[in-house]
């Protein structure tokens, strides 16, 4: 199958504008052509040089490369009139250029014509018929961007860029309001946002505290030992924030679990625990380990995990 590669984009807009002109399958006209989108034809070998005739059969125009001259009702060869030389983009050209995210690359003939059903689970769909990032699935699995932004996709740093804006789309859509009071939502949130991260094992979750939050359990490697984390989720949207007491409670609770760390999931912590916390003297705690995981954090983690946004905030 014909690559489109990294190595097709040493001239960025004669590479697009090949791709705009050609996504649907047409004849690119050899005399409608710029002298360097010529060369590029020639040279691609996702282009293929072909022939449009009408066909001395059946009195319709066809398109096929030079030799191959058939009637397509027929498909018996044919005399032609009227030859126009030009190019097509061979169908199927598949798009090979890796991006370290988790996301799949494709291009496609324009908007109207994704199935996000068929994609893979977060894929970027590049089309030259949008202007702007578009959530096709709602939450972001399937995102479009327009075509003109696919050479930035061979370019060090700009596919970060491009993810970072795609996340921050993302994080927008994250409404707490929409969650329940109870925080039976954010529990779950917050326990699949753990069992996602491949930093946690043995995950269980246990149950209700008297202490504004609920209890899960996982485990992570420090240092080469396996160390037991409790994990508290503490929907606090509409309550008081989080303070350096509460962390406190939930330091010495670990103990009483056999846990030697901590994972605190909130959405509002105090002024005074996030300027103890970002200065590391909670790290001094009676824990080995200890996370805060802050309403900001949270929505950062949710953006890379657009299904989780469409099952608690979309539906």
């Amino acid at each position: 199958m014909p690559q489109i590669t990294e190595d097709n984009f040493s001239n960025p807009s004669t590479t697009i504008s090949i791709l705009e002109k050609g996504l649907h399958g047409g004849l690119l006209d050899r005399e409608r052509l710029e002298t360097e989108e010529i060369g590029f034809c020639e040279e691609t070998d996702w282009v293929e040089r072909v022939i449009r005739f009408k066909c001395s059969d059946c009195g319709n125009w066809h398109t096929a490369p030079p030799g191959d001259e058939r009637c397509l009702q027929t498909q018996q060869p044919v005399e032609t009139t009227d030859e126009r030389q030009g190019y097509r983009v061979i169908a199927n050209s598949k798009l090979d250029i890796e991006i370290e995210e988790d996301y799949n690359l494709f291009i496609a003939e324009s908007s109207s014509t994704i199935d996000s059903a068929t994609l893979p689970y977060k894929s970027i769909v590049l089309v030259p018929d949008e202007d702007e990032i578009v959530f096709s699935d709602r939450a972001g699995s399937t995102v479009l961007l327009p075509l003109s932004r696919l050479p930035e996709f061979v370019a060090e740093h700009s596919p970060e860029e491009i993810i970072d804006d795609i996340n921050d789309k993302r994080r927008r859509l994250v409404n707490w309001d929409r969650l329940d009071d109870g925080g039976d939502e954010f529990e779950k949130i917050v326990f699949r946002l753990v069992k996602r991260d491949p930093e946690y094992f043995n995950e269980s979750w246990g149950g209700s505290g008297p202490d504004q939050g609920k209890d899960g359990f996982c485990s992570i490697d420090l240092e080469g030992r396996p160390t037991r984390i409790l994990v508290q989720a503490k929907f606090n949207n509409n309550g008081d924030a989080v303070n350096d007491r509460q962390v406190e409670r939930s330091c010495k609770k670990s103990d009483r679990h056999d846990c030697s760390g901590v994972i605190i999931a909130t959405i509002r912590t105090s002024g005074d625990l996030e300027s103890e916390f970002e200065a590391g003297t909670l790290q001094t705690r009676s824990v080995n380990y200890l996370r805060i995981w802050a309403g900001p954090e949270i929505k950062e983690k949710l953006s890379h995990h657009p299904d989780l946004i469409a099952r608690f905030f979309l539906e």
